[in-house]
């Protein structure tokens, strides 16, 4: 019997609810502010600035 490979993607490359990432880098910058932690220092959050 052949071993099927897994047609799951790694967890680093699967696509993100946009919804549940806003909600959870909020949260982020949330406590970043509270703690004095820069918002510069925070990794993959991206600002959206209106056009």
């Amino acid at each position: 019997m052949k071993d099927k490979k897994a047609n799951s993607k790694p967890a680093s490359s699967k696509k993100v609810n946009p919804i549940v990432r806003i909600i959870r880098d909020k949260r982020r910058i949330k406590d970043a502010i509270a703690n004095g932690i820069p918002l510069s220092d925070l990794k993959d959050i991206e600002f959206v600035h209106p056009i």
